[in-house]
């Protein structure tokens, strides 16, 4: 599979590939994983405060995660595509504001989970499902921030 580098995508392209590649994804995963932890704290002894702080945290993310990427796709993807790079650039640093927060929730998960590591059978398949939204969100606000806000904030400062 041949896959093109996010850099050298149209701003459509850019747009498109972030709302496929991780928006949708992430809505989608978030309520079955909490759902997941919530239905092992009733099983895995010994892990019922780990997981009870751990479906709060997954609560937390889901809800500023869903917000977050619904002001993106309605207020921030819009004016790039217009090319209205100034109030792009404004919207921005409050995205960027907003990954700093999650990003911090993505870490309080981290934490909770060792690592994403475990010796407990019953809570492997979590952990890697975990893991994966972890880096997926990670690779998410990287892409964002390294390609996509530069893109706008480059132009805004043309003369």
């Amino acid at each position: 599979m041949t896959t093109i580098d996010p850099s050298l995508m149209s701003d459509r392209t850019l747009l498109r590939y972030i709302m496929v590649t991780y928006h949708a994804p992430h809505l989608h995963a978030l309520p079955r994983l909490r759902a997941a932890t919530a239905g092992l704290s009733a099983v895995v002894i010994g892990e019922k405060s780990r997981l009870g702080a751990l479906e709060i945290a997954l609560r937390q993310l889901e809800f500023l995660l869903t917000h977050h990427q619904r002001k993106e796709e309605t207020r921030l993807f819009p004016l790039i595509v217009r090319g209205d790079y100034a109030a792009a650039s404004a919207s921005a640093a409050e995205m960027s504001r907003e990954h700093e927060q999650l990003d911090a929730l993505l870490t309080r998960l981290s934490e909770l989970t060792d690592g994403f590591r475990t010796e407990d059978p019953a809570l492997e398949r979590l952990w890697a499902a975990l893991r994966s939204l972890h880096d997926a969100a990670v690779e998410h606000h990287r892409l964002e921030e390294t390609v996509l806000f530069p893109r706008f904030r480059k132009e805004e400062e043309s003369p």
